[in-house]
Order: structure tokens, then C-alpha cells, then sequence
């Protein structure tokens, strides 16, 4: 898999599991699920930042979102057309 795309993988789940953080704590309930789900999404987001060659920069997140983005639709449509 592709640096680009672990690091929106990271970036999208620790997006998600702060509103279920929240959402835990405002129940006064322990945020287990939500703690566990952000150590994944950090942990890829450190995968990635690793595993990129010429280092990464704040700036090239939307080129990288944007990029796979792109590719994914196009292969989803792609299957979807040929009734996969």
C-alpha cells in the first residue's frame, strides 16, 4: 500500500474516533473503543510519515487526499461497471 494512502487512512480514523471520544466522555463512560481507534489512526500516520522518501510537508496533504481520492473512485466505478 502506498505511503499517500496510509496516511489518510490514519488521518480519516483518528477524524473519526474523536467525535466517539467525545461522545464517550459527555456519557461518563471510559473511551476505550475511541483510545483504541486513535492509537491505530496515529500509528499509520507515523507509518507513513517514515516510509516517505522526500519527507513530508503540511502542504501536500490536500495533493495526497485529493490524488487518492481519484484513484479510488475511478477503480470503484470501474468495477461497478462491470458489475463486480
Amino acid at each position: 500500500m502506498d505511503a499517500d494512502t496510509v496516511l489518510i487512512l490514519g488521518l480519516l480514523t483518528v477524524g473519526f474516533s474523536i467525535p466517539t471520544m467525545v461522545s464517550a466522555i459527555s456519557d461518563s463512560r471510559a473511551p476505550r473503543a475511541a483510545i483504541v481507534t486513535t492509537l491505530v489512526g496515529g500509528s499509520l500516520i507515523f507509518y507513513a510519515f517514515k516510509h516517505i522518501l522526500m519527507g513530508m510537508r503540511w502542504r501536500i496533504f490536500p495533493t495526497c487526499f485529493q490524488r487518492d481520492c481519484q484513484i479510488y473512485t475511478i477503480g470503484f466505478s470501474v468495477l461497478a461497471y462491470f458489475g463486480c
